[in-house]
């Protein structure tokens, strides 16, 4: 037995000798920016817009991490069982565990207010939601979840028809695009979530045709172009935002001179999902073409744990907050950009620990398995 785990282990070694370290640096700074996202109470405080917007990659960069490690794999066609179960054990089963404890979570909240007399109907309520919605309790950030699992269910076939019939794959990758922009921008539909994940599989390939552009033509005048473009991008989305929310409206107006004539052009905040896609894209080609020596594979792993609890934290820290405030007249607000940061530092490393904690009992019991 201690052969085989010593076999491991040099075999694990051997692969973190292997990684990519900068895609884990990309994971850990994603997920540091997607607690900051939550954390955001006033998007009119120009501080925590600011953060709002630069984080807005994180998602998107997230869907093309997936995509980039899972599109470019042709050995999971080898074996389609050994996939589909490492999926389920790693992702799936997770996100069921923590999707019930959100459940019992928002029960727990209510009980507390109403008694006992409602947590049967409204526990029922919440899972009639979650089965309609996809999204458990409060925990909506999962929603994420659902279009990943969806994706890793047909990441074969796109696997396969990359490698085999790429002129299609080519096809469905231009599709799905065109698509997606027409539910989004022109027909506004807003679509069940089991069949939302469609929209976002474009998305999900676009990381896979980065990484392989990278292997191709990566060098200095792209990466500084790059990384220009993700500049100007990254401020024209903040100002358009910050006019926005100057105007308090919903959409704003800019004006076009052409040819002596002004045409008004309407501006509403999901017309500026297109810079953060773009900016996304950007990012992840910068990260990409970085040399990381350092070994980030712990970080990175407790990431994923990190998602998956950190919602219900921003809540309980908030709270405490308000009471300590309140109690010991701090003198601060809450939706100052102090407020923000030290709550998002707060609930940050709290889900540090837990997901650290959660890993090793993990590992604990996988030890435990194995030597028996």
């Amino acid at each position: 037995m201690k052969g085989e785990l010593s076999n491991q282990n040099e075999h694990s070694a051997a692969n973190c000798s292997k990684r990519e370290n900068q895609y884990d640096l990309l994971r850990i700074l994603c997920m540091a920016a997607v607690v900051f996202i939550h954390a955001v109470t006033s998007q009119k405080n120009q501080l925590q817009q600011f953060v709002l917007t630069l984080s807005g990659c994180a998602v998107p960069v997230f869907f093309m991490l997936s995509g980039a490690f899972t599109l470019g794999n042709k050995k999971i066609l080898k074996n389609l069982k050994k996939y589909y179960l490492n999926k389920f054990y790693k992702i799936v089963l997770p996100t069921l565990i923590f999707s019930f404890l959100y459940i019992l979570w928002e029960v727990f909240l209510k009980v507390r207010k109403e008694g006992f007399s409602c947590a049967g109907n409204f526990f029922f309520l919440l899972l009639e939601k979650w089965i309609a919605t996809g999204i458990p309790g409060n925990g909506y950030h999962l929603w994420f979840m659902s279009v990943i699992i969806f994706f890793y269910a047909v990441a074969p076939l796109l696997v396969a028809l990359k490698n085999y019939y790429k002129n299609i794959y080519i096809y469905i990758y231009i599709t799905l695009y065109i698509v997606a922009f027409g539910q989004f921008y022109i027909f506004e539909i807003s679509s069940p979530y089991y069949i939302r994940w469609i929209f976002y599989l474009p998305v999900i390939m676009t990381g896979d045709l980065v990484k392989e552009i990278n292997k191709e033509h990566s060098n200095r005048f792209l990466f500084f172009t790059v990384l220009v473009f993700s500049i100007v991008l990254l401020t024209v989305e903040y100002l358009l935002k910050l006019e926005l929310l100057q105007n308090s409206k919903n959409q704003f107006i800019y004006f076009l001179i052409h040819d002596g004539t002004r045409t008004n052009i309407v501006v509403d905040p999901e017309t500026l999902q297109i810079f953060n896609l773009l900016f996304s894209v950007c990012i992840f080609y910068l990260f990409s073409n970085l040399q990381i020596k350092k070994n980030l594979l712990k970080l990175a792993e407790m990431s994923f744990y990190v998602y998956l609890i950190h919602y219900v934290l921003e809540g309980i820290v908030l709270a405490l907050m308000m009471k300590a405030n309140i109690k010991f007249n701090l003198g601060f607000h809450l939706d100052s950009f102090f407020g923000f940061f030290v709550r998002a530092i707060l609930v940050l490393l709290l889900s540090c620990l837990g997901a650290f904690l959660i890993l090793n009992i993990k590992n604990a019991f996988r030890k435990s398995f194995t030597e028996k």
